[in-house]
């Protein structure tokens, strides 16, 4: 256990000395706090404006091709015809009106939702469900760079010829990724606070309607889920790097499989009922299903699978215990060559 300690910090010293994980922490917090800070701009925005409708330059002209503009609820009860095209009927006038009227009962929902997207503890899913699906691109790249590059430069032959087993050796690696993905979904944790407390303090005052906000014991499992479904895609990931030997392969098939069942997933399970039966035990799906969050395979919403957590969770420790058997027997049965180039 002493050997695999020292392994896992040195592969951490390897790792913080390297440019590529700070650049991929520097994406995963760029997209994370997209969703605080557009919540936050769509929540003022909304709050401002008390809604938008369309209005055409021809507004008596309703079959004409003319353009269209975005005018605030606002403006058209403090500007009246002011706003409206020179043309404009009485009629397109109460028209225009009674669709504001129609969106300021619904406002105060939507309002509420807005802010408490970018407050605390709302926030934090947020930024959680957003991490959940681009830490997976990320630690693709993160995890066969790790274990690949160790093949391209030469320097797997000589760690081994020290007398490093292979087994402390490999399971240092992946524990050390395990490693840097809690410090990188912390890291988010950390920053969403903060930006969740900046965007409080220069928000616009705070809804009128209150609504049932989130728990924080739900953000705790948002983050322990979303590490949970990081451990299976490093496996698959790290499982390829060692059969390919190669740091390139193993991001090309980890990306490309991502992508793949994505997409694919949701083409086939429309054209093919029995597609979803199946789908139902593939390792995204069951990801989406584990971590709640992005899933491109069903739209561009949250993940929508029919997967139980209990499900998703016995599927992930197979395929978490077969792809990282897979790696290891692989690893030490085949012969280790020099560098590859």
């Amino acid at each position: 256990m002493s050997t695999v300690a020292k392994l896992v910090r040195w592969e951490w010293f390897k790792l913080r000395r390297r440019w590529l994980p700070w650049i991929l922490l520097g994406f995963l917090l760029l997209f994370s706090q997209m969703a605080v800070w557009i919540g936050f701009f769509s929540y003022n925005s909304l709050r401002s404006s008390g809604g938008q409708v369309l209005v055409s330059d021809a507004a008596q002209a309703p079959d004409s091709r003319g353009q269209f503009r975005r005018v605030s609820c606002s403006t058209l009860r403090n500007d009246g015809s002011d706003a409206l095209p020179a043309d404009s009927s009485p009629d397109v006038m109460q028209g225009l009106l009674a669709q504001c009227q129609q969106q300021s009962e619904q406002q105060e929902t939507l309002l509420q939702q807005g802010y408490d997207g970018f407050t605390l503890p709302g926030s934090l899913l947020a930024a959680f469900g957003i991490a959940s699906s681009i830490g997976l691109i990320l630690l693709t790249v993160l995890t066969a760079s790790a274990i690949g590059s160790d093949y391209g430069l030469g320097t797997i032959r000589p760690i081994l010829a020290r007398g490093t087993g292979r087994l402390p050796y490999l399971t240092g690696k992946f524990l050390m990724l395990l490693a840097a993905a809690l410090g990188a979904l912390g890291v988010v944790g950390a920053v969403t606070v903060l930006s969740s407390l900046i965007a409080v303090g220069i928000a616009e005052a705070p809804p009128g309607v209150a609504s049932e906000p989130s728990d924080w014991s739900d953000a705790a499992a948002a983050f322990v889920r979303t590490w949970a479904s990081f451990i299976p895609y490093i496996a698959f990931t790290g499982m390829v790097s060692v059969l390919t030997r190669s740091a390139a392969a193993g991001m090309a098939v980890g990306l490309g499989y991502y992508f793949a069942e994505s997409l694919l997933g949701a083409l086939l399970g429309g054209l093919f009922s029995w597609f979803n039966t199946v789908g139902d035990f593939l390792l995204i799906r069951n990801i989406n299903a584990l971590a709640g969050g992005f899933d491109i395979g069903s739209g561009g919403g949250s993940s929508g699978s029919d997967i139980g957590l209990v499900q998703a969770a016995a599927a992930l420790t197979v395929y978490t215990v077969m792809l990282t058997g897979i790696a290891i027997r692989s690893f030490q049965k085949r012969d280790v060559a020099g560098a590859s180039g």
